[in-house]
């Protein structure tokens, strides 16, 4: 709204995996480590990748770029039904947590 009839366009990057070398840092634990390694093995795209996608995205005047089909689906139930969205990360906290 601030920019509003300036020629500055944002677009809004939310990806969920990317594959990239951030949990090699050893900032989260190992179980943590583990985890983000399999997911972004699973779910996670290149940076360039990611890259691409979202220059795509605001080239054509997107406001969201989400890249992975999971974090299309995560915005969705975020966006649609806060409620479940709040509980499912609850118990996901609960359930990976030592």
């Amino acid at each position: 709204a601030e920019l509003s009839g300036t020629d500055v366009a944002v677009t809004v990057l939310c990806p969920t995996f990317v594959k990239t070398n951030i949990v090699e840092s050893g900032r989260i634990t190992e179980q943590s480590t583990q985890l983000a390694g399999r997911l972004m093995r699973w779910t996670g795209f290149s940076p360039e990748r990611i890259a691409r996608m979202c220059l795509d995205t605001h080239d054509r005047g997107g406001l969201y770029c989400m890249p992975q089909p999971d974090a299309r689906i995560g915005w969705g139930i975020k966006r649609f039904t806060p409620t479940v969205y709040t509980r499912a990360v609850g118990l996901t906290t609960r359930v990976t947590t030592p």
